[in-house]
Order: C-alpha cells, then sequence, then structure tokens
C-alpha cells in the first residue's frame, strides 16, 4: 500500500514577493522563532507583519474595555515619564516607587465615577439568591459578608498565582496562556528577589474565612 502523504500547510490564498533588508540579528531571532514554530521563514515574517496591523479593537478586547486599555497606556507613559525624570525605573528605588504608587492613585482618580462607594444592588451574587428565592435574611448574610470581602486584593493575588502557574505544565494551549508563560518569565526572577514568591498563594490562604451557609 502507498504510505500516505502528510498535508501540507493550508493555503492562505495568493502571495506577492517583497524584499526587505534587516539586520543579522534580526534574521536570527526570526529563524529562531521559525523553527520554534515548525514553519518557514516567510510564514514568520507574514505572521509578525499580519500582527503589526492588529486594530484597536482587538487591543481592547484583550484589555477588557477601551476605559482599562486607556489607563494602562496612560499610566505606562506617567511610569516612563518618571524614569526619565529621576533616572530609576519605579521598580528598582524605593523612593521611586513611591512616586509611581503617587501616579497610579492620581491617575484613577480621573476615571472615578461620581457618587459614594457604596454596594451595589445588582451585585451578581445577590441577584441570583434573589432569583432562587433564598430568603431575606440569607441575602442579607451575604451581602454583608460580601461587603467585607477583599475583592481588589483577592484579584491581585489570583492574578499573580495566575502567572506563577503558567510555569507550571505543559505547553501553553491558548494565547491567553502564552501571554502568560512570556510575563512570567520576565517577573519570575523579579519576585524571587523581592522574596515574594508563592506570596499570593500565602495570602489568598489567609482572606477572611466568612461563613457564606
Amino acid at each position: 500500500m502507498a504510505k500516505r502523504k502528510k498535508p501540507g500547510p493550508v493555503s492562505r490564498g495568493k502571495t506577492a514577493t517583497v524584499i526587505a533588508r534587516v539586520t543579522p540579528d534580526t534574521r536570527k531571532l526570526l529563524e529562531s522563532a521559525a523553527r520554534k514554530a515548525g514553519h518557514s521563514l516567510s510564514r514568520e515574517i507574514e505572521d509578525r507583519l499580519d500582527a503589526s496591523f492588529i486594530r484597536l479593537e482587538k487591543r481592547v478586547e484583550e484589555f477588557g474595555d477601551v476605559t482599562t486599555y486607556s489607563i494602562c497606556r496612560l499610566i505606562a507613559i506617567a511610569l516612563s515619564d518618571i524614569k526619565r525624570e529621576t533616572g530609576h525605573p519605579w521598580h528598582r528605588h524605593p523612593w521611586v516607587y513611591e512616586q509611581a504608587r503617587a501616579a497610579i492613585d492620581q491617575m484613577l482618580s480621573y476615571f472615578r465615577p461620581p457618587g459614594d462607594a457604596e454596594f451595589p444592588e445588582d451585585f451578581p451574587v445577590i441577584e441570583g439568591l434573589k432569583e432562587g428565592r433564598c430568603s431575606q435574611a440569607m441575602i442579607k448574610r451575604w451581602k454583608r459578608q460580601l461587603e467585607q470581602f477583599p475583592f481588589g486584593l483577592a484579584a491581585a493575588e489570583r492574578a499573580v498565582l495566575g502567572m506563577e502557574g503558567s510555569l507550571v505544565g505543559g505547553e501553553p494551549c491558548s494565547e491567553y496562556q502564552e501571554q502568560m508563560r512570556g510575563l512570567a518569565a520576565v517577573l519570575k526572577m523579579r519576585l524571587m528577589a523581592a522574596g515574594s514568591e508563592g506570596k499570593a498563594r500565602l495570602d489568598l490562604k489567609e482572606l477572611p474565612d466568612f461563613d457564606w451557609s
């Protein structure tokens, strides 16, 4: 029986030849990335060119919404300005770090919605309890405990845990996991140097143990 031929790459339609010059170092990086991905150098270059044309909508989707994307960009600009003015990155000098915190606090204040900081009446868990026709006493008990729960702290710690966890296991199977692994590669040594490796896991265990019954 004749051997079945392996399927070739999926056709991407008609192509056009583009001649471009790059530095030897850039070529080496492209060739290395192409080998890792298991495709040709031309495909790697094309993929990277395609990625450079990602529309704003795609970036907004990654950040959750346009306001979050905008404020993250503004914070990055402010931190870059602080580095230029002080001569130190915010994460390398304690005094500069405090200036960065002040900048971020100030930036967040520009986006604060009007009104008092009251527990939202349409909180998803409470809405679910209402739909389940739970007693008013149970709903009130859940509401009191939810008001005290440190959602911000827990969210920050889960994010760090997700980054640390991305280094465990096999190859990333999604774009999000690939991004988290990239962050971990950059931040892991910094967290270890700060003596905070695993701190998020520890802090999560120390969150208030409420009675949700």
